[in-house]
């Protein structure tokens, strides 16, 4: 079985490069993501208020906490 760290998850998902995203940017004609956002996502379906959104974890800790509710099964 594979052993996962979250060391091994961030070089996996390490994201974009701030000159990827300025390239990316100017390949679709725009100068920031909230332009972009403007753009897209039409005003009036935009949530205004604060996302009610628990505190993220980790892949270790998430790996963690299936393997204990796996635990709990019964053959």
């Amino acid at each position: 079985m594979a052993t996962f760290t979250q060391k091994s998850f961030q070089r996996r998902h390490i994201g974009i490069s701030d000159s990827d995203l300025k390239e990316m940017l100017n390949t679709i004609g725009v100068d920031s993501i909230e332009k972009l956002i403007d753009l897209t996502i039409p005003e009036d379906i935009r949530s205004t208020s604060e996302m009610n959104i628990p505190m993220s974890i980790t892949e270790f800790e998430y790996l963690n906490d299936v393997k204990t509710i796996a635990q709990k099964n019964k053959l």
